[in-house]
């Protein structure tokens, strides 16, 4: 053992000076990379250094709380939002006279993927990611109707992808959107002020207040315009959210319910009459925070580096 250790300690005493050397290097390229990284990301080079320097090193597009969005990957999904322009709109965004739809286009398509990766990473923190099986039983969902080709043919023409990247890129984003939004609507904290509105309005209910008058002054359902006093209707089982009707077909004629959450928001619900299979119903609606509000606000907070668009 001593005679290892002799070794290494001379080993390292002849190689000082190397060791050193190499070390002060790395230092330097890191102090580069570093000062480079805040010119592309804080400062918004996008002259003709800064493309160069892209092309050398394959910098991000963007960075999402350290998850990053690659040129590659960004220029695959602004080639299929081009695509479709060009077949459904009959617009080419390539074309000199289109720098400026062009430019818009990039900034959407920058802004959709910083925002499917704040979601994804939402998604992975609340343990609610979405699972093949759900992509594909919503890819069957949505091609009822269609034969294997002539979805294969629409995806090509329309995105110019097969159908496991339009699976990829266009439904699991779109069932992430879903499965956050249902996250946020039952969430108290980001809803409190809702719910605390909601339970003002079941309160006066229960001090003797007029339903229909409290309906009307307060119900943010856009079928009780004009005044109609929040009434449903008859409803009949399965017409109705779940967990609305459950709520609603356990009440007695002239009962009102306590507050009830669905996807839509907070629900004060009265049964007027019922009769065999179906009842009629009223009900109060205070929505739940504007889940795209909501995002905004969060991807406000959230550190985002990105690149300027003319380097894209």
């Amino acid at each position: 053992m001593k005679k290892i250790y002799y070794l290494i300690v001379n080993f390292f005493k002849q190689h000082t000076i190397l060791f050193f050397d190499i070390c002060c290097i790395l230092l330097a390229l890191m102090l580069i990379l570093g000062s480079v990284s805040i010119g592309i990301y804080k400062k918004q080079w996008s002259g003709s250094f800064a493309k160069k320097i892209i092309k050398i090193i394959p910098y991000p597009a963007a960075v999402v709380k350290g998850k990053n969005v690659s040129q590659n990957y960004f220029s695959k999904r602004l080639d299929a939002q081009k695509n479709y322009y060009q077949t459904q709109k009959n617009i080419d965004l390539n074309q000199l006279e289109k720098t400026k739809e062009n430019k818009e286009l990039k900034e959407k398509t920058l802004q959709t993927l910083a925002k499917e990766s704040f979601i994804y990473d939402f998604l992975i923190k609340h343990k609610a990611l979405v699972t093949q099986q759900e992509i594909d039983q919503e890819f069957t969902n949505s091609s009822a109707g269609k034969t294997k080709n002539q979805i294969e043919e629409k995806i090509k023409t329309l995105y110019g992808w097969t159908v496991e990247e339009f699976k990829k890129e266009l439904i699991k984003p779109y069932l992430e959107k879903q499965k956050i939004q249902k996250i946020i609507v039952l969430d108290k904290e980001v809803n409190k002020e809702q719910i605390k509105k909601t339970e003002s309005i079941l309160e006066e209910i229960k001090q003797g207040a007029d339903f229909i008058e409290l309906a009307n002054k307060y119900s943010e359902d856009p079928g009780n315009y004009p005044a109609q006093g929040g009434d449903l209707g008859w409803i009949v089982k399965g017409q109705m959210m779940q967990e609305f009707e459950q709520a609603a077909f356990s009440l007695k004629p002239g009962q009102v319910s306590e507050v009830i959450t669905t996807k839509f928001g907070f629900h004060i619900i009265k049964l007027e009459e019922s009769q065999l299979d179906k009842i009629h119903v009223r009900h109060i609606l205070i929505k739940s925070y504007d889940f795209d509000k909501w995002l905004e606000q969060e991807l406000e907070k959230t550190n985002i580096w990105r690149m300027n668009l003319d380097l894209l």
